[in-house]
């Protein structure tokens, strides 16, 4: 969890548009993301520590993530990793190429 600042850095450094997490019509890419972890670092990186940006980010990003009893930040942070370690993956093929 503390490295997914960094790979949120990577991959708007590679895709800066790419689709980080969907929500019914919402579509919040890397770089709406990583902008809400800078500002929240900036804030309060010393408080939170770097595995809990991502997670607060994406609460703040998508509100409704935090208002539901039903894991549903956890599925959204766990869909966020997943995309983040494939893009990487991606990105390093394409840069290799």
């Amino acid at each position: 969890m503390a490295e997914l600042p960094r790979l949120l850095a990577d991959a708007v450094q590679c895709e800066p548009e790419g689709v980080a997490l969907t929500r019914g019509s919402t579509v919040v890419t890397y770089t709406e993301l990583h902008r809400e972890v800078v500002a929240l670092d900036a804030a309060m990186g010393v408080l939170l520590g770097p595995a809990s940006l991502v997670p607060i980010a994406l609460a703040t990003v998508l509100p409704e993530l935090s208002e539901t009893q039903t894991g549903e930040l956890r599925r959204a942070l766990d869909e966020l990793i997943s995309s983040l370690v494939e893009h990487r993956w991606s990105c390093r093929q394409a840069c290799a190429s």
